[in-house]
């Protein structure tokens, strides 16, 4: 394993699925590109946002039947991983 600057790690994968099998979720990956597009333009609301990720279909994990809540998603959001950046030893 190299440093961080060394390891790639594709974008928008739910982090489980990609520790189990380093797959991106096709099913889930277009749904949470989705969210950081929308996100990103600033029009829309914590609130907005999970709505379109419920309407959407998007779950707290792959094994849950609870819609995405307002922490989780809020969460994702702001965690760097989503990006296709994580943190090492405190860097990014």
């Amino acid at each position: 394993m190299g440093t961080a600057e060394e390891v790639a790690v594709p974008l928008l994968l739910p982090f489980e699925r990609f520790m189990s099998s380093g797959d991106v979720d096709p099913e889930r990956a277009p749904i949470i590109k989705r969210l950081f597009e929308l996100y990103a333009t600033g029009e829309y609301s914590l609130r907005d946002l999970r709505k379109v990720a419920k309407d959407a279909g998007l779950t707290n994990s792959l094994r849950s039947k609870q819609p995405l809540g307002s922490s989780a998603l809020d969460r994702m959001l702001d965690n760097p991983f989503y990006t296709g950046t994580f943190r090492w030893n405190g860097k990014l």
